[in-house]
């Protein structure tokens, strides 16, 4: 659900943030949706980081941030209870 919702966003003309644990997949995703950008200025950006351990979400959070500005959406879908 997520990756599909990213290639709808990046076709909408959003730059994207992506987090995630594994650097890897991070990069095959960020590969994969690029091809869905409207315009050589959007951005895919990527963050490896475990979302149950708040230091790191805030750390990607403020890097994102740093790079993208303030979110003008956010969309979680990680997989935890």
């Amino acid at each position: 659900i997520g990756k599909a919702l990213a290639h709808l966003l990046l076709m909408e003309g959003y730059h994207l943030s992506l987090v995630a644990r594994d650097e890897v997949r991070l990069k095959e995703a960020k590969d994969e949706l690029l091809k869905s950008c409207t315009n050589k200025l959007q951005r895919v950006e990527t963050y490896a980081a475990d979302v149950s351990q708040k230091d790191q979400i805030t750390e990607a959070l403020h890097q994102a941030i740093d790079q993208l500005g303030c979110p003008a959406l956010l969309v979680t879908s990680a997989g935890i209870v």
